[in-house]
């Protein structure tokens, strides 16, 4: 199941606010049970990559699950620099120093959102 339409319609609805402790548990189950089984929520050393081979990551830390989805942390070392921009309404993290090491960033729309495939670290230069 891609998950990205029901994030999409709980961002429009509760704009990003926690959601009511049932509605939380509820949803943060479903997305957890959609986590793609070929990763690991607690981090690996494998490249991922969209399903159309754009390179995402080269390994991440972790998979967080939250009221809005489940999302892939990795550091800016890890990703592959210039496939990301920063979220709108994110920009203020890039120079406070409280957020400066958590900027929230996605890959541009043309791109294949949600969808992941990986490769080993063995099989890709």
């Amino acid at each position: 199941m891609n998950t990205l339409k029901i994030e999409t319609e709980l961002a429009e609805h509760y704009r990003y606010k926690p959601l009511p402790k049932e509605e939380s548990e509820r949803y943060r189950a479903l997305f957890a049970e959609n986590i793609p089984n070929i990763l690991n929520e607690d981090g690996s050393n494998n490249l991922l990559f969209t399903l159309n081979g754009t390179p995402i990551c080269k390994d991440y830390q972790r998979i967080v699950v939250g009221d809005y989805g489940a999302f892939v942390e990795f550091s800016e070392s890890q990703a592959y620099v210039g496939e990301f921009i920063i979220k709108k309404g994110q920009e203020y993290r890039v120079d406070n120093p409280q957020y400066a090491n958590n900027v929230k960033c996605q890959l541009p729309k043309s791109k294949e959102l949600g969808l992941v495939s990986k490769r080993t670290t063995s099989s890709v230069e």
